[in-house]
């Protein structure tokens, strides 16, 4: 009686599932080998630098690799839910600005030889026309580089690179972020990191949070891909870095897996589609929804159409920099600009700012007339110790020039030019006019800078005005 009622459990038990699989489908989550298999689309990033022209720069994947041979006819885009038509595939991509961010916290030390080799291989993926950016972080965050194409100066950069210290994960994306907002065109940054933000003690050591850093990433339009190392990672934060800012995150177990990983986002990176199409949108600074259709997948994406100055019949007035009275150099070197080397034997050889740096976006008019002045009328002068460095990206590469009292000054060997010198400049100020494109966005860094003894920088404004 016994092995009669073991028989016959396991048919009923059959009997109910059968019942119970009648009435309603079982729902699979896919994961692994069959999800890789189903193709999807990742927009990367929306570019409005060429303004009504938009465009989308994004990756099909099928099995983790990029789908080629795609053409218009198979890409779908809606602005705002309005398709858009024509659109056009780009038979080339534009080159690439990427920023290489690598943990150098001490916990890095027993795996840092095996993830510099795996990055200085993620350098063999890029185009010639490319350019690199290195960045590490500890406790603080470094720019070992100046963006450059130069292969073997972003390679010394990171074979050269010492593992010691806590880990400021945030503060390093944030700057990275930073220093492609005045790049045009495609750009990326690839982060590898083996932990979490950690001042030692089991606190933040960022003063930025996570929240800034997508906000930032979404405001620029950068995918960040992350590479996470190792098992005392903040997977949920790296994972959402990746995700909110149209890339893919990687789960690296060893470091030996890192040179695998890191070829397949140089892959995704060279594999990607340039899909271009003309908005109708106003340029009015406001926020917009991309949605992009690829193999019966979508993604959504936002940007911003850029701002414009118009012309003017009244003097415009833009704070740069605010007073900064004169102090010892002691005080300002926590924030140095490590992509800058001066020609000196007396003072430091990497200059420091004395005041945050100033960014904008700006599309001049003809006849508009730029200066640099003392107040916000238009009708002083200003002074600098020891100089200012501007930096105007209309295109990938930006020019760079110099106001001020300094020795020789260069960036990634190449020597930025002096255009005026002197600490104090008389009224009205310094004209930027001929150093300005017009008719065109470009992206304005002015830096305020300082190598040693006692730095300083007064009240500047930009004064725009129209012409007569």
């Amino acid at each position: 009686m016994q092995w009669r009622f073991l028989f016959v459990l396991p048919l009923l038990i059959i009997s109910v599932i059968n019942a119970h699989s009648q009435e309603q489908p079982i729902s699979f989550h896919i994961t692994g080998k069959d999800a890789a298999d189903m193709a999807n689309v990742i927009i990367n990033e929306v570019n409005a630098d060429q303004y009504p022209k938009v465009r989308i720069f994004a990756t099909v994947l099928k099995n983790d690799t990029p789908l080629k041979g795609l053409s218009a006819s198979d890409f779908r885009v809606r602005e705002d839910e309005v398709e858009q038509e024509p659109l056009t595939v780009e038979p080339k991509l534009p080159p690439l600005s990427v920023v290489i961010t690598l943990d150098s916290s001490g916990s890095m030390s027993n795996c840092m030889q095996q993830a510099q080799a795996a990055a200085m291989s993620f350098l063999d993926t890029l185009g010639d026309q490319d350019s690199t950016q290195v960045v590490s972080f500890a406790r603080q965050v470094k720019r070992l580089t100046c963006m450059d194409s130069n292969r073997e100066i972003a390679r010394h950069a990171i074979e050269t690179t010492v593992a010691r210290g806590n880990t400021a994960l945030y503060e390093a994306l944030y700057e990275s972020i930073t220093l492609l907002k005045d790049r045009s065109g495609r750009k990326a940054i690839v982060l590898l990191s083996d932990g979490m933000d950690d001042d030692g003690t089991g606190k933040p050591l960022s003063k930025h949070t996570l929240k800034d850093v997508i906000g930032l990433a979404r405001e620029v339009n950068v995918p960040i891909y992350v590479l996470g190392l190792g098992n005392e990672i903040d997977e949920a934060a790296l994972s959402q870095t990746a995700n909110e800012t149209g890339a893919l995150y990687y789960e690296a177990p060893t470091a030996k897996d890192l040179k695998t990983l890191y070829a397949k986002i140089g892959a995704q990176l060279a594999g990607q589609y340039a899909i271009h199409y003309t908005s109708s949108l106003p340029a009015d600074g406001t926020s917009h929804q991309i949605t992009l259709t690829a193999r019966d997948t979508t993604d959504t994406k936002a940007y911003l159409t850029p701002g414009t100055l118009h012309a003017i019949n009244q003097p415009e007035a833009i704070k740069v920099f605010s007073n900064v009275p004169r102090q010892g150099s002691e005080n300002f070197k926590t924030n140095t600009r490590p992509d800058l080397n001066i020609q000196t034997t007396r003072w430091d050889k990497v200059p420091y700012h004395v005041a945050p740096p100033f960014r904008h976006v700006f599309n001049l008019a003809p006849g508009q007339r730029v200066m640099l002045s003392g107040n916000e009328t238009g009708n002083a002068g200003f002074s600098i110790d020891n100089f200012l460095l501007i930096e105007v990206s209309e295109t990938n590469e930006p020019t760079r020039f110099l106001l001020g009292v300094t020795d020789p000054v260069s960036c990634a060997g190449a020597l930025v030019n002096q255009v005026a010198g002197g600490f104090d400049f008389g009224s009205p100020g310094f004209d930027l006019t001929p150093y300005l494109p017009t008719g065109v966005s470009f992206k304005l860094s002015i830096s305020a800078l300082d190598y040693g003894a006692a730095g300083y920088v007064s009240d500047v404004y930009l004064i725009i005005t129209s012409e007569h």
